[in-house]
């Protein structure tokens, strides 16, 4: 069996806020997910950051933002330019369940009258923003 070209390292919750002052009473909440990335060619390494909002869709106010720091360690020599195409919407799907979780812990603690309960969504049409959004270091 071949191994695996990256793995999960480590992940963390680097931003988390919930405004319920900002709700105003709206039931419409546009939901938005936008990742990017930092990629350390020498050590091998790519941080997804992945970010969540939840917008008031009358207002515009931002109710819930979550921001998931996820650090993929790649196990050769590889330059960006050889990351292969399925890490970019792979890195995304391995961490989305930690960050739905997230929101709907956060948002079901809160007491919020209408918790924000993600379902399980296929994301990989993040993965060419995803690729678009890295900076190289």
């Amino acid at each position: 069996m071949e191994k695996a070209v990256f793995n999960l390292q480590d992940y963390c919750f680097t931003n988390i806020q919930l405004r319920l002052s900002d709700l105003e009473d709206e039931n419409t909440l546009s939901l938005g997910f936008e990742p990017r990335g930092i990629f350390e060619e020498e050590k091998k390494l790519f941080k997804l950051i992945f970010d969540f909002k939840a917008v008031a869709e009358k207002s515009g106010k931002v109710v819930a933002e979550v921001t998931c720091e996820a650090d993929y360690q790649f196990r050769d020599a590889i330059s960006f330019e050889e990351i292969p195409l399925y890490f970019f919407s792979n890195s995304i799907a391995i961490v989305f369940p930690y960050l739905r979780a997230m929101v709907s812990t956060l948002t079901l603690q809160s007491n919020m009258k209408r918790p924000i309960i993600l379902p399980t969504m296929n994301l990989s049409s993040l993965q060419d923003q995803l690729r678009s959004q890295v900076e190289i270091r």
